[in-house]
């Protein structure tokens, strides 16, 4: 979970701007003390400014949500971001905040004026057409704005306390929300507040952004398309591949790097069943005896890099253990994750399973002794890449190129991503590198550094850069081991 904490910084004095929100003018808020510093949304594409003072938290939650908390020392108000998404790709800003008003509508209070049953909460001071820009650049996304109160006709005290809700399209399907909370006390400098901090919104080139996106998406969907099950099946090994994942020394020598842990990689064809290696084969069912691609990931991590192990002291490290598979019509996969860290009270299991049917995902996520958690996503299947896949590419690429020196790939897909429990657009790039083999360049989620991978003529890594500082190289058991060994870091089960 990523928290960020915005500094107090010098005050600058912002008022609202035709150009950033239109149709501000109904509501002219007064001059609010803003920190100078703006707050990244990275993943949504937008920055806010907020108010001086105030304390910002961000967190990225399950599913690819990303909810920011903003309020000031004297707590009068509070300002929540947060984004959702809709499979609805034509669903307009207005519309979207429509659903979000008759929701909170319907649900909320109700009365009997003169004998009838009304509802007590109204929209209020409706804008439809907010307007939020990109820097330097004419492009913008269209955006709704209003506030729910108590209805006045009614001379009824319901309790319920004014709220505000901007509603920004930021791509087809895809919203960002912001949100005031208040007391009808605070409410009308609140609400200058709220519309100050509104106007402050930028938002990434949009049009930009999905002109890339989509070209690199039709690319990914043609290649993908154009494989066939004898394409998959000539990649599947018998013998796996190991890695070691370290920190360079700035010598160079590998007796000075800090060793941050190992992976051992193997694929072939294999039957469901071996998904749960708790269930024995003579038990499977019909079903877990169908064949597939299976990729098997069993990895050790150490908590903390280092060069060798504390005199007279263990070195604390994570195990993971990973099984995906992919049905050969590749219409089904199934994921398995298991992974043992060490905690106060001793070892503790983390697991995850995933499983895809056409266009549904269902993610389980549990840790020992706690409930487990379910999500679901619906995906675009003609731009989704399987797991089994996304490890097979560099080499179904290489076999594609065969000698072609000029060859260049710029792929991009929707992937599952389990360290951040959300669906990502994920970029691939290949090209020729001088001499032979390959340059990989992956960005696994949008605003992420890119991690850089080199590869032989046939698409197999040779070493790979993953920002800030760590280096996978492929190695042999042998030779990792040694290396492991000569250092006295753990390399049993």
């Amino acid at each position: 979970m990523k928290r960020i904490f915005t500094p107090l910084l010098l005050a600058l004095t912002l008022v609202a701007s035709p150009e950033v929100a239109r149709g501000a003018a109904q509501s002219t808020p007064q001059a609010i003390a803003l920190n100078p510093e703006p707050v990244s949304f990275g993943e949504l594409g937008l920055t806010l400014l907020f108010p001086e003072g105030a304390s910002t938290q961000t967190d990225t939650l399950p599913g690819g949500q990303i909810k920011s908390i903003v309020q000031p020392p004297d707590g009068r108000w509070v300002i929540q971001v947060y984004n959702t998404r809709s499979t609805d790709t034509q669903l307009t800003a207005q519309a979207a905040l429509d659903a979000i008003l008759t929701q909170r509508i319907t649900g909320g209070p109700t009365g009997r004026v003169n004998g009838v049953t009304v509802r007590l909460l109204e929209a209020t001071d409706r804008i439809n057409d907010l307007i939020i820009t990109a820097p330097d650049s004419d492009t913008s996304v269209a955006a709704a704005r209003a506030y729910l109160t108590e209805r006045e006709d009614t001379k009824t005290n319901t309790g319920y306390p004014p709220v505000g809700y901007t509603v920004i399209r930021t791509a087809p399907g895809r919203f960002v929300t912001i949100q005031l909370d208040t007391l009808p006390d605070y409410f009308d400098d609140a609400k200058r507040v709220y519309e100050t901090v509104v106007a402050s919104a930028r938002i990434a080139d949009p049009d930009k952004a999905a002109r890339v996106r989509a070209v690199q998406l039709s690319q990914g969907e043609a290649f993908v398309n154009s494989l066939s099950r004898a394409d998959l099946d000539a990649l599947m090994d018998s013998e796996p591949v190991w890695i070691r994942i370290y920190e360079p020394a700035s010598t160079g020598s590998p007796a000075d790097a800090r060793e941050s842990g190992y992976q051992k990689l193997a694929v072939k064809l294999g039957q469901l069943g071996e998904l749960d290696r708790t269930k024995p084969s003579v038990n499977w069912s019909p079903e877990e005896r169908v064949v597939g691609y299976l990729v098997s990931l069993d990895a050790r991590v150490l908590e903390e890099p280092t060069s060798s192990a504390p005199q007279g002291k263990s070195v604390p490290y994570i195990d993971t253990s990973a099984r995906f598979w992919l049905s050969r019509d590749r219409e089904e996969e199934y994921w398995t994750i298991d992974l043992q860290f060490r905690t106060d009270e001793g070892r503790r299991l983390v697991s995850q399973t995933l499983t895809r049917r056409d266009s549904r995902v269902t993610v389980r996520t549990s840790i020992e002794g706690q409930p487990a958690e379910t999500a679901e996503y619906d995906i675009l299947e003609e731009h989704y890449l399987s797991a089994v896949e996304r490890v097979l590419l560099p080499r179904l690429v290489a076999n594609r190129a065969k000698d072609d020196e000029g060859a260049l790939f710029n792929l991009g897909f929707y992937t599952y991503d389990s360290s951040r429990s959300a669906i990502s657009f994920r970029s691939e790039r290949f090209e020729r590198a001088p001499g032979g083999g390959w340059i990989q360049t992956t960005v696994p989620y949008k605003s992420a550094l890119p991690w850089t991978t080199t590869l032989d003529r046939d698409g197999n890594m040779i070493t790979q850069a993953l920002p800030p500082a760590r280096t996978l190289e492929r190695t042999t058991f042998e030779e990792l081991r040694s290396l492991w060994t000569s250092k006295g870091l753990p390399t049993g089960g």
